[in-house]
């Protein structure tokens, strides 16, 4: 999500609270919803495009870095956010847009290994000098949203801006569904980097 007019780039890390956020800042930002899949009731599910360039929902820094020109790159305040990886492998793993799942201890870790990418993923430039998490201005936390949120807004001027609680479902907690040690250990090494950088534990 790019805004113009209140210099901000906002980077969407598939299951970190952001169709809350990109609701939130939408009358802010140069996009707009866009409804192209079954699933998209463009409240809680929805896409974002550019008028301007090709960009997704859950376009990555470097998407944004290539299209826009270097001055106009640099000048923006790149924000993102961030979850507990156990938490947001369960998040993902019944995530609407993939039908109705049926819980499968061996699925999950088959999922966690081969589609969940670590938030480094959306962050990294192609030039791989710098660590991830340093490309970006503003990191967001999903564990305090809302107080994270309220001062990102106070930062870009936008005033008191409501944050919607979207895309929200309702099951156990995250623990509950890792009953295998192995899984466990398997979302630590995977997503390491993020886990000590934000002080994540299981």
């Amino acid at each position: 999500m790019l805004s113009s007019s209140f210099n901000f780039i906002f980077i969407h890390v598939p299951k970190t609270g952001g169709n809350s956020i990109q609701k939130a800042l939408l009358p802010y930002s140069d996009d707009r919803i866009a409804l192209i899949g079954p699933h998209h009731d463009g409240i809680n599910r929805f896409e974002i495009r550019s008028p301007e360039f090709q960009i997704h929902k859950h376009a990555t820094l470097e998407d944004y870095r290539r299209q826009l020109d270097q001055e106009r790159y640099a000048r923006l305040i790149k924000v993102t956010c961030v979850r507990n990886p156990w938490d947001r492998c369960v998040s993902y793993y019944f995530s609407p847009h993939r039908g109705a799942v049926v819980w499968s201890e061996q699925d999950f870790a088959h999922f966690i290994s081969n589609t969940v990418h670590p938030h480094a993923h959306y962050l990294t430039l192609d030039d791989l000098k710098s660590d991830p998490f340093d490309n970006v201005d503003v990191i967001l936390k999903y564990e305090t949203l809302e107080m994270d949120f309220k001062a990102l807004c106070g930062r870009l001027g936008l005033g008191d801006v409501a944050l919607p609680r979207l895309n929200a479902s309702v099951r156990d907690a995250y623990r509950s569904y890792f009953v295998r040690d192995d899984v466990i250990e398997l979302v630590a090494e995977k997503f390491a980097p993020e886990i000590d950088r934000f002080g994540y534990s299981f």
